[in-house]
């Protein structure tokens, strides 16, 4: 009888120690997005057909440190950053579709960085399509999201010659991965 009340207090003593309080791992990094949009001019008289010539360059700031910021993180515990898509999207005239269009490539360019391609759209189907999603290169942006301001330069080989100025509009996400404060 000593046995079993010896063995009624040692064996939920025993099961207490055993078991451990099960704690979740603590977050080191998260996933963030970064977005842009930009409409831009392309100017009537282009009529250069079948060879690549550049549209636009234009630049936008990247506000990381802020967008990181409020992610309790900075640019410095960036560790990748990719392009999750590029959108065209034919703005005016009302009629404009890609049809005058054969290829595009988007390129970035950053202070102190070379020029990367970041996405391009080969041999566009003449089918009056006014939005255009752009395959994406897998290289990691990061290093160019750290910069102040990225620079996009839009080339583009024309399949036909366009009559009047047009606005075209680039929505741009990138998506990267940053370690936490």
């Amino acid at each position: 009888m000593k046995k079993t009340y010896l063995l009624m207090f040692i064996l939920p003593l025993l099961f207490a120690m055993g078991c451990k309080k099960e704690t979740k791992p603590k977050e080191t990094s998260i996933e963030v997005n970064f977005q842009e949009s930009a409409p831009f001019l392309v100017p009537f008289d282009l009529n250069v057909l079948d060879s690549q010539i550049t549209l636009e360059t234009f630049s936008f700031e990247t506000n990381t440190n802020s967008v990181l910021a409020s992610k309790n993180s900075n640019k410095d515990l960036l560790e990748e950053a990719f392009i999750e898509y590029i959108r065209m999207n034919a703005l005016a005239p009302d009629t404009l579709n890609f049809d005058f269009l054969k290829d595009i490539e988007v390129y970035m360019l950053a202070d102190g960085l070379p020029e990367i391609l970041g996405a391009y759209y080969y041999d566009i189907p003449k089918t009056k399509l006014r939005l255009l999603e752009l395959e994406t290169t897998k290289e990691n942006m990061k290093e160019y999201l750290k910069k102040d301001a990225i620079q996009l330069k839009i080339k583009v080989t024309l399949r036909e010659v366009l009559r009047q100025g047009s606005i075209l509009k680039m929505d741009i996400n990138f998506k990267g991965k940053t370690g936490l404060l």
